[in-house]
This record gives C-alpha cells, structure tokens and sequence, in this order.
C-alpha cells in the first residue's frame, strides 16, 4: 500500500501561488471559443469518463441557449463520473494536511473568485429562467476552483489523471451539456467587469456579458436588476428601501445616493451649517416616506464632499445642529470639534 503523503516540498508549496494565479486566468477568461480545441477537451472528458465520444457537437453562445438547448435531453453526467474518480483517488492517497493546504491556497481563494462571484451569479441568471439545467451542466471554465485543486495533484504526484478531460474543458470553454451521443458546447463570457476588490461590477452596464447578449448586471458583487443600470430613472427611492433582501437594499441605495433618495423624497431642512453645504445641512424625513406604516421622523446629514460631491448619511435622533452631525461623524464631542480649513 502506497504510504499517504503528508506534506509538500518547497518547490511544491511554492507552486501553489502559480497553480491559483494560473486557475484564476483560466476562470476568469473572455477568449473567444476555440471551437476545434473545445471539440478536442469534450472529447478527452468523455473518454476520461469511461464513454464513448459524442458523434454531435453542439456549439451555441451563452449558458442560457445551452440550457435551452440541454432542456429535451436527459444528461451523461460526465463531471460527475469523474468527479468521483480523481475525488477517490485523492483522498487515498494524499493526508488531510496537504488537501487542507492546497485547497485553502488553491480552490478556496480561486472559488471566492470565480465560483462564487462569476459562476454562481451566471447560475442564478440562467436559473431563473431553465433552472433545471443548470446543475446537469458540466461547468468548463467556472469550473476553475474544482479542477485547479485536482491539478496540482496530477502534475505533481501522478495521480488523478482522469481530471485531464475536466482540465481541458475548463481551459478552452465555458459550460458544456454531455449526453450520450451529443455535446451542447458553449461559449465563454465575453467582458467580465469587477471592482477593486475584485467584486462584479459596472456603473454604466453589463459585469458579465456573453457574446449572444446574456447579461448579469452587479454592484459591488451583488446581482441587480439591469434596468437599474441601463434606465436609472426606474429606480425610485420607494423601489430602493422597499428591497426586502439587505443586500439589494443597499445597493439600490448606493446607486441612488443618499442626497438624490433625500430630495426625492422631499426633506426638511431643520439646520444649516454657518459654511453652508461644507459644514451641511440637517435634514428631517417623515419615516412613512420609506414606509407608509411607519410613524416619527429620521435625520440626515447633506453636505458637500470635496472628493465625493454631494453626499448624506443617516445621524443619530438627540442631534439638533448640522455642527453637532459633524462632530458625531468625526467621533468627537460637538464642544471642540471644529469643520477642517482645509478639506481632502
């Protein structure tokens, strides 16, 4: 019986970093589909999966025409032959220790990327509408964090072979549907937009987008819906606080701004500052503009940001002075604080 390896070498645990950076291009890819290298990787997953190869191949431009496509077909389940295959081989032959490593520095950090924010977001957008389809789909390039894992196990150790199939999928194409005697190949997404902190976004379209037109629209990694973007005058303060999931909540207010949701809604002003819009104005909302139910009043702070222009932010109920909303926003108490001479 082959011993467990228990730990990697240097050379090892050094290509951990090149094996994420290499997945992470594999799964965040926009190269057009090379339709006879797709071709050749289904065909080698088949094989790999102990199956014939397709006589038919498919090639269609977005997950959602694959899923439409997939929806008269009763799937292979390839992915999951050899998901079992090389998931077996790896527990048998490599100890917790070094599956804890790779996976923290390869699949997790990979996954938070492309699984979680790519892939799950293009899931959920073609699951509303072919939901059925979407779990018998092979994955191919967000399928990144999965086969990334398995790997660096197969260069390394010479096992785990049977990914290869897998591994070429993921490199040259986006999801494929694998029946018995065809494969509904599809193309990968075409502009992929994040943040800085490498979230899904887009101020001004689409964060994802495939060459048929299929759109996912976010805001700080949060799917939103697209006419937010592109036809801003349908997000109504009222559409925005009335968001039962926090998360759309919040990014329909930040898209909004504070100080646009403030003058549609038509506020009070109960202070101004004696510098005007730099020191700010306090400003006083009846709480049944956000909810007909709801009685009293809330306060904000509107002023005007050198590096942000005009912003407002919620303050506490007891402030009575736009001088007051300042010193609380700074953390200190009102009796020494004093508006900067100079603002950044």
């Amino acid at each position: 019986m082959t011993k467990k390896i228990d730990r990697l070498t240097p050379d090892q645990q050094a290509d951990l970093a090149t094996t994420r950076d290499t997945w992470l291009a594999h799964g965040l890819s926009t190269q057009p589909l090379d339709r006879a290298a797709a071709k050749a990787a289904v065909t080698k997953m088949y094989k790999c999966g102990g199956l014939a190869a397709p006589r038919h191949f498919v090639f269609l431009e977005s997950p959602l025409e694959g899923a439409i496509a997939a929806a008269m077909m009763t799937s292979a389940q390839v992915r999951d032959q050899v998901r079992d295959q090389v998931g077996d081989q790896v527990r048998d032959q490599v100890g917790d220790q070094v599956r804890a490593q790779v996976r923290a520095q390869v699949g997790a950090q990979v996954r938070a990327q492309v699984g979680a924010q790519v892939g799950a977001q293009v899931r959920a957008q073609v699951g509303a509408q072919v939901r059925d389809q979407v779990w018998r789909a092979c994955y191919g390039c967000h399928d990144a964090e999965f086969v990334g894992f398995y790997d660096f196990f197969a260069r390394h150790f010479g096992f785990a072979e049977s990914i290869e199939g897998l591994r070429d999928v993921a490199t040259t194409c986006g999801w494929v549907w694998p029946f018995e005697h065809v494969a509904i190949i599809t193309a990968r997404p075409s502009v992929l937009r994040f943040d800085g902190a490498k979230r899904l976004h887009c101020e001004t379209g689409p964060a994802v987008e495939y060459p048929d037109g299929l759109c996912v629209f976010s805001w700080h990694g949060t799917r939103i819906p697209g006419e937010w973007i592109t036809d801003p005058q349908t997000l109504t303060p009222q559409i925005a606080l009335g968001q039962e999931n926090t998360a759309l909540r919040i990014a329909a207010m930040e898209i909004l701004g504070w100080a646009k949701i403030i003058d549609q809604l038509g506020g009070k002003v109960v202070d101004r500052h004696p510098e005007g819009l730099l020191g700010g104005e306090l400003i006083l909302i009846p709480k049944n503009a956000f909810n007909p139910d709801e009685d009293g009043s809330v306060k904000f702070l509107k002023a005007q940001c050198p590096r942000n222009g005009i912003i407002a932010f919620r303050v506490p109920d007891d402030i009575t002075s736009a001088h007051e909303a300042q010193a609380w926003k700074a953390g200190l108490p009102k009796g020494i604080y004093k508006l900067p001479s100079i603002r950044t």
